[in-house]
């Protein structure tokens, strides 16, 4: 949960998983047991490190569906608050 969360807000790498933990620790220990506090960057890259990633994916998939169930498959879901607007494509420009 804490990496999907970082994830999910615009973490990139495993430092800052633990940097976006650390300042959200409270709110973190609203959900979670941290006895120990937030895991490090290195203990994140050797979790995901064992995690196989299309069984992570199946596992992901079936979470949001949980949360999402009305949310067709096709259906694109814009968690960043943007939304997705299609453009028709311009005219091929000679020398492009």
């Amino acid at each position: 949960m804490v990496a999907v969360n970082a994830v999910l807000v615009g973490a990139d790498t495993f430092v800052e998983i633990e940097r976006w933990a650390k300042e959200k620790l409270d709110w973190l220990r609203s959900y979670l047991r941290l006895d120990n506090g937030i895991p490090s960057h290195d203990t994140f890259g050797r979790l995901f490190g064992l995690i196989d990633p299309m069984e992570f994916e199946a596992a992901f998939r079936r979470w949001v569906g949980t949360i999402l169930p009305a949310v067709g498959g096709d259906t694109v879901v814009a968690i960043d608050g943007k939304t997705s607007i299609e453009r028709p494509l311009l005219p091929e420009q000679p020398g492009a």
